[in-house]
């Protein structure tokens, strides 16, 4: 069949499929590089939140203390409780900030269960804390809210981190 033909067309023949080879390697090899940058930023991005997960917890349970003491009826705790709650809320805030910049989009659906009863631990607080103005909330139930609330936040780094397909990538939220 290449008998008939000139020599470049020979020559071009030869090398058109070693050079089309190299060029689907080529961008098979980018596509894998490009989704692993891309990955990598979401951990970043993740990463950076670490340190807000653990400014919350510590702010929660100052709150729960604080709140706790309160209902001892500790004056002092209770000039203190609107302080504790407004360094929750700011903790809170930035933490909820820090999580739409990093981009919830890419995380598995357990991954956005969790996310989503973080935020419904949020409402839960805001509902606990109308609960414990109101006078309607026992020590018990004090503890009780505080301490599922915190065990949500503590819980979603790890699943969080499950997430991520670098497990050396994620190891940086535990």
């Amino acid at each position: 069949m290449l008998r008939n033909l000139g020599i470049r067309w020979k020559i071009l023949a030869v090398l058109a499929l070693p050079v089309l080879i190299l060029v689907v390697g080529a961008s098979v090899i980018s596509g894998q590089a490009l989704s692993d940058a891309r990955s990598a930023w979401h951990v970043r991005d993740f990463a950076d939140t670490g340190d807000d997960f653990s400014i919350l917890i510590k702010a929660l349970q100052k709150e729960r203390l604080t709140s706790f003491n309160a209902v001892q009826s500790s004056q002092k705790a209770q000039k203190g409780l609107r302080s504790a709650r407004t360094e929750t809320d700011e903790s809170l805030s930035s933490l909820n900030q820090m999580i739409k910049i990093a981009g919830p989009g890419f995380l598995t659906s357990r991954s956005r269960r969790v996310l989503n009863e973080a935020d419904q631990s949020q409402e839960n607080l805001q509902s606990l804390r109308r609960r414990f103005d109101a006078g309607t909330l026992d020590k018990n139930d004090l503890i009780d809210g505080y301490s599922n609330i915190i065990s949500t936040q503590v819980e979603l780094p790890g699943i969080i981190g499950d997430s991520f397909t670098n497990r050396e990538q994620g190891a940086e939220l535990y």
